[in-house]
């Protein structure tokens, strides 16, 4: 499968790099994957797991009709079966290059608070929060599902992080080991 993965701001954010992330472990899966948006702070991360980005033209209003033109061409000639986008503009203008394409469809992940009521009901979605699915699950979608934010337990495990140890020592943090929380030792009694 040839799939487009559009995040909403490649500058900075949660939804963002999970999207990079996400797109990084399905390219594992086997798929053909690329990253579509301005360049930001997070095109870094897209080189550092090795994945195609494109650079999206800067747009002007959203949904950008130059952004949807970009998509609908790119799609058409690489012959991408999916375009991704991650919040509702990346997911609008996904969905109106997608309809200019036969054989290509989109999809949207949506990981803010509240998914925009404008976004088509028939459009799949991926929400974050178990209320979120089942506020849009009430408002009518039929194809709604659930993704809460995942981690990367390998590049944020406890050992990975640089420093550590002076920053337990210098809290009073003791590790009660990687499943477990760490316990502020100078409030005995209080977990945090």
């Amino acid at each position: 499968m040839k799939i487009l993965i559009y995040p909403h701001d490649l500058r900075i954010g949660g939804s963002q790099v999970n999207a990079i992330e996400l797109g990084a472990a399905v390219r594992d899966l086997g798929h053909s994957v690329v990253i579509f948006g301005q360049p930001g702070t997070l095109t870094r991360k897209v080189r550092e797991l090795d994945l195609e980005f494109i650079q999206a033209p800067a747009p002007r209003k959203r949904p950008s009709p130059s952004v949807c033109a970009a998509l609908g061409k790119l799609a058409r000639g690489r012959m991408l079966d999916v375009l991704h986008g991650y919040e509702w503009p990346p997911a609008l203008e996904c969905l109106i290059a997608s309809r200019l394409v036969p054989g290509c469809s989109s999809m949207a992940t949506v990981m803010s608070m509240a998914v925009a009521p404008f976004i088509p009901r028939t459009m799949p979605l991926l929400v974050g929060t178990e209320q979120i699915l089942k506020a849009e699950s009430d408002f009518g979608r039929e194809r709604v599902g659930l993704l809460e934010p995942p981690v990367d337990v390998v590049a944020n495990s406890l050992t990975a992080v640089a420093g550590q140890d002076k920053f337990r020592e210098r809290f009073g943090l003791i590790d009660q080991g990687p499943r477990s929380c760490l316990r502020f030792t100078a409030c005995p009694g209080v977990e945090a």
